[in-house]
């Protein structure tokens, strides 16, 4: 079992070095292969642990996490945008429960606080922080654990997003 390091809060891309375990069946995917977004499904997830466990170097990676974007926030998922002047972001406020994703610096972060307590040489105090979202993976998984909101994705709402969203 991996020990948890301040650093994954700070820099979350470095716990992508493995891509199975961040991965849920119903995420969405992007295929480089045939260059289309997916769903992920068991194929496909034994597909991308098979290439993790793989020594190989001829074997490429097909499979990878698609970032967050405006567009995702506002195209699929349903977010309405107002750019919040006094504080410099753009606020996401979600149309169906009104969960807020703050935009600073082409970043995104959930519109809640986390205040984390710590004791350091003898002296106690807080950090204060909002988690980051990186990917749409995340941002699913965000809305199911604060807002009990699960996103299933069928077939012909997948052909919609393939056709609204162009993965570069």
């Amino acid at each position: 079992m991996n020990e948890y390091q301040v650093e994954y809060y700070i820099n979350p891309k470095i716990t992508y070095l493995k891509l199975s375990d961040k991965l849920r069946l119903g995420h969405l995917i992007y295929d480089l292969e045939d260059q289309t977004i997916k769903i992920v499904s068991l194929p496909i997830l034994s597909e991308i642990v098979k290439w993790e466990t793989s020594n190989s170097e001829s074997l490429d990676m097909r499979y990878f996490p698609i970032p967050l974007t405006k567009k995702w926030l506002e195209k699929v998922f349903c977010f309405e945008s107002k750019y919040n002047q006094p504080n410099y972001m753009t606020v996401f406020t979600s149309i169906r429960h009104g969960l807020k994703i703050h935009n600073q610096n082409d970043k995104f972060f959930i519109g809640i606080r986390n205040i984390e307590k710590f004791i350091a040489k003898g002296m106690t105090g807080g950090h204060t922080s909002k988690p980051r979202i990186l990917y749409v993976n995340e941002l699913m998984d965000y809305l199911y654990l604060l807002k009990r909101d699960n996103w299933d994705f069928s077939e012909q709402d997948l052909e919609k997003i393939n056709m609204i969203i162009k993965v570069q």
